[in-house]
Parts: structure tokens; sequence; C-alpha cells
């Protein structure tokens, strides 16, 4: 995974927990620790990625029946194994 994709990655998973914790502060204060240095970055609350589940960065859901498995093929995408 790439520094950036990893950044925004860690601040839309810090902002989802944040969006059901009350008491979270409402900002994201990140740290990257490199062999060049460090980079620190503050994220106020009016700048946190959007959480909706609405998204569509994300696919929608799929109910798996009980019993049944899910595969992940190398392509990425998740399917009901039969």
């Amino acid at each position: 995974m790439a520094k950036e994709e990893c950044i925004h990655f860690v601040k839309k998973v810090l902002a989802h927990a944040m969006a059901r914790d009350g008491s979270s502060g409402g900002v994201i204060r990140t740290v990257v620790i490199e062999e060049g240095g460090i980079t620190r970055d503050f994220t106020p609350n009016n700048k946190l990625p959007h959480t909706s589940w609405l998204e569509t960065e994300f696919e929608a859901a799929t109910f798996v029946p009980s019993g049944e498995s899910i595969v992940v093929r190398d392509d990425g995408a998740a399917v009901v194994a039969k």
C-alpha cells in the first residue's frame, strides 16, 4: 500500500470509529515515521473523511446464509462458496 493510500485509509477508519464515539475529540492527528524523518498532520473536524454507508467507494453488502462461506478471488472480488 502506498503511503498516501495508507494515510487515507487510516483517516477513514478513524473517522468511522469517531462517528460512533461521542468522546473522541473530533480531530485526527497522524504521524508518519520514515527513515528520512517524521511527518505530523492535523485534520480538524470539518475536514474529516465522509463516513456515510452510501459512499460509492464501498460495494453493497451481500447477505450470506448461515453455514455458507465467502471466498475472496485473486481479483479481490468476494463470492459465496457453494
